[in-house]
């Protein structure tokens, strides 16, 4: 498919409204009127997110996630668990320094499965058995508090009452070595569910997860108002 076409120099395309998805790029250059050269394919993934967003499948999983955003809605989907001492699912993540503040609205939860979590996130790493602390929802759309304090430690979980979609919201906080999860039917008035002393990196990593509670399974959810402070 041709995408463009330039003529004069320094001949740079913009490639706009691409869906997401895998393509492989080429370039041809036309020249003395009829003669080509082409350069080798360069394979190139587009993830529907706009940065500094990215996202990935965190651990083992039986079926690949994905993510994409249209007018504010972040669409996610993912498999596996997040639980024990390492996780498997779908995170969609960007880079945080120091002290920062995640608020999310959860508008669905998709499939209502055991073991499921749906909500936000910071992570030390995005390796499987990264620090870690959660706050969403879980099976039966209770608020759900996890953490991971050691890399490859056991989790713990605390659960709150049920929420009702869209009228959940979820809240992450760091600051310094203290993280904390909050609650919310209405993204103004936040109740405490638990919060913990995790020791992480200074540049570790926030954002939105999801989890089907089966490695084999996706599980899709959608987000909006969508913030994440500094």
């Amino acid at each position: 498919t041709l995408i463009g076409q330039v003529t004069t120099a320094p001949y740079n395309l913009t490639w706009t409204n691409v869906s997401a998805g895998s393509y492989s790029l080429s370039v041809s250059l036309v020249y003395d009127t009829s003669s080509t050269l082409a350069s080798s394919p360069v394979s190139v993934t587009v993830t529907g997110l706009p940065a500094p967003w990215q996202t990935t499948d965190i651990g083992s999983v039986g079926v690949a996630g994905s993510a994409s955003m249209s007018n504010g809605l972040y669409t996610v989907q993912g498999a596996g668990n997040i639980s024990g001492t390492a996780d498997n699912f779908r995170l969609v993540y960007q880079p945080l320094s120091g002290d920062g503040d995640i608020k999310v609205r959860l508008n669905s939860v998709g499939t209502n499965a055991a073991n499921s979590c749906i909500g936000v996130m910071i992570r030390e790493s995005i390796t499987a058995g990264s620090r870690y602390s959660f706050m969403g929802v879980g099976q039966t759309v209770k608020f759900r508090w996890q953490s991971r304090s050691t890399t490859a430690g056991k989790t713990s979980t605390t659960t709150s009452v049920l929420g009702t979609t869209p009228n959940v919201w979820a809240r992450l906080t760091r600051k310094g070595n203290t993280l904390a999860g909050y609650q919310s039917t209405d993204g103004t008035n936040w109740t405490q569910v638990n919060s913990g002393s995790i020791t992480m990196a200074t540049n570790i990593y926030v954002g939105l997860a999801v989890a089907s509670g089966s490695a084999n399974t996706l599980n899709t959810a959608t987000f909006t108002n969508v913030t994440v402070v500094p």
